[in-house]
């Protein structure tokens, strides 16, 4: 198990404990003293204790926040820590309470570390090897669904290199920052409590198989590693073609919607690609391009922000405005050709005004939006779309699915016309050909009496 060296340690205890404001704070944990707080008191309490920290190893504080519940004690996110308010109050330690926030506190550092975003004091105080461990308990990739970290429950949690360390060293400053609060305030029954307990438990000490189980951890990581690699290989070939989209192959084209590639993609490199497929369907589809762009955060289609972290979402918004901007005008042009009004041409009626006095919009009708002769149209085409591109989106190497196949099979499932015909059927009870026809007839009559209106 990887822990931090008690001489490294020491530098930390003395960093924090030379600091008189932090001592001051520190010494409320004696239960004198702690039993005389109400919640809200014990609560900034760590607030205080975090400003002191901060402000000692040279970061900004972190966001406390009091929430959860259970058996979880505490846990530590991207610049986030939650502490269980649960074990401020009854018969846990406040000690415990000390342990888990300097656990939490440790797991700040690790992260820190390994970005390179620490103090030249703390770095001192974390070897090299070390901070290389971390970082590689830490790697993985969401879109991958690979990762380095054990959870919580598994057999390697406690023996994973950044959960020994923070258990380690939440236990050695709890300690020795107990030992030095009885030396000024006297013994303390909760402290004594909390060494007894510590000696019992000590699941994060249990040395039997801990090479073996350290052993299978570096096993893991080495395969992990591997398939990491050949994923970046994939994604470095498929990057060569980026600077002459308008020569390769439309599959190579289609091979930048892998979700693994097009998460590592810029919103300059999206947009590029996203305007290249638009240029390629605009000539097969005969309609009119789209005004694709980006900014520093996102893609834009007409100065819009599309929602592109993942290529579905880009896709599904980019297939939309196609829908809206293009395709829905070479179906009306068809249905005129047979010189009667079609149902889209009844649902898209405008009245004197302007206004679509038959159309549902999205944003207000959500339901009538999927029903009516456009949403229908629309799902049509947009499934056609999505389904075209989903093995190009969640395949990975060997066939394997990625992570966000679940993603791909929701959103299209909202495009699945007998899905929705059922759905419908289900809610009004009647045949969806019956509720399609009361619909449709509904706007006729609008357009009936709009036309009275006229003369």
């Amino acid at each position: 198990m990887e822990m931090a060296a008690t001489k490294d340690l020491d530098l930390i205890y003395e960093m924090i404990l030379a600091d008189k404001e932090f001592f001051k704070i520190v010494t409320n944990f004696h239960s004198s003293k702690w039993n005389n707080l109400n919640l809200e008191e014990k609560k900034q309490l760590f607030f205080d204790m975090e400003l002191r920290v901060s402000a000692i190893f040279g970061d900004t504080p972190t966001n406390i926040s009091f929430s959860g519940d259970g058996d979880n004690l505490g846990s530590y996110h991207n610049e986030f820590m939650f502490i269980n308010p649960n074990s401020l109050e009854g018969s846990s330690s406040q000690y415990d309470c000390l342990n888990t926030y300097l656990h939490e506190r440790r797991h700040k550092l690790q992260e820190h570390s390994h970005n390179g975003n620490i103090s030249q004091e703390i770095r001192h105080t974390v070897s090299d090897e070390t901070i290389e461990l971390w970082k590689k308990n830490l790697s993985g990739s969401i879109v991958l669904g690979i990762f380095n970290y054990f959870s919580a429950g598994s057999g390697y949690y406690f023996d994973q290199p950044i959960e020994a360390d923070a258990f380690s060293t939440a236990d050695y400053l709890t300690i020795r920052i107990g030992k030095e609060v009885e030396r000024y305030h006297g013994k303390d029954p909760k402290f004594a409590e909390y060494l007894m307990a510590e000696l019992k438990s000590g699941v994060h000490q249990d040395k039997e198989n801990s090479e073996k189980r350290l052993k299978h951890i570096l096993e893991t990581w080495d395969k992990n590693e591997k398939k990491l690699n050949a994923y970046k290989e994939l994604k470095e070939k498929q990057m060569e073609y980026l600077d002459e989209l308008e020569k390769i192959s439309d599959t190579q084209l289609y091979s930048f919607f892998n979700e693994y590639i097009w998460i590592h993609l810029k919103a300059e490199e999206r947009s590029r690609i996203l305007q290249e497929l638009d240029k390629r369907d605009a000539l097969k589809e005969n309609r009119e391009r789209l005004n694709i762009g980006f900014n520093e955060k996102a893609v834009t289609i007409d100065g819009r922000e599309i929602l592109d972290v993942l290529s579905l979402y880009a896709l599904n918004d980019y297939y939309s405005n196609a829908f809206e901007k293009g395709i829905i005008n070479n179906i009306l042009k068809e249905s005129k050709k047979e010189g009667k009004l079609s149902d889209l041409e009844i649902n898209l009626y405008e009245n004197g005004e302007g206004k679509r006095i038959n159309f549902y919009e999205n944003s207000k009708h959500p339901f009538l939006f999927m029903i009516q002769p456009y949403g229908l149209l629309d799902s049509k085409y947009l499934s056609e779309k999505l389904n075209f591109f989903k093995p190009y989106a969640i395949n990975g190497i060997n066939n394997e699915k990625l992570q966000y196949e679940v993603d791909w099979e929701e959103t299209l499932k909202g495009y699945d016309l007998n899905r929705i015909a059922r759905f419908v059927e289900s809610f009004y009870e009647k045949d969806f050909e019956e509720v399609y026809k009361i619909m449709l007839a509904k706007m006729k009559d609008n357009i009936d009496k709009d036309m009275n209106k006229i003369r």
